[in-house]
This record gives C-alpha cells, sequence and structure tokens, in this order.
C-alpha cells in the first residue's frame, strides 16, 4: 500500500511490475481492496485504458 500512498494513484500495470505478479492477478488484488472500501476505482467506464486506483478522500 505503502507505493499508493507514496504516488497518490496506480495503475494495474505498475502494481503487477512492482509486484513481480502478472496484471490479473494485480487486478484481483485491487478488487479485494476495492470491496473492503480501501481503494476506489476512478475511470469513465468500464473497459476506460486511463482507469486507475487511489485511496478513499
Amino acid at each position: 500500500m505503502s507505493i499508493v500512498y507514496n504516488k497518490g494513484s496506480i495503475r494495474t500495470k505498475e502494481l503487477a511490475v512492482h509486484l513481480g505478479k502478472s496484471p490479473n492477478t494485480a487486478k484481483k488484488i485491487f478488487d479485494g481492496l476495492v470491496a473492503s472500501e480501501i481503494l476506489k476505482k476512478v475511470a469513465t467506464s468500464v473497459t476506460d485504458r486511463n482507469q486507475y486506483y487511489t485511496f478513499y478522500a
């Protein structure tokens, strides 16, 4: 979570590279954090290529 805190926001691919995991694994991690209301997903649509995750304000 420190990477999100330090950067302010993060994209799925950035987390995947940081963890050395696949983007699908990173997305599953993000989905769990969004469901727990720790992070929120910022996107204009489900297929938005510029979506990112950030902490709830």
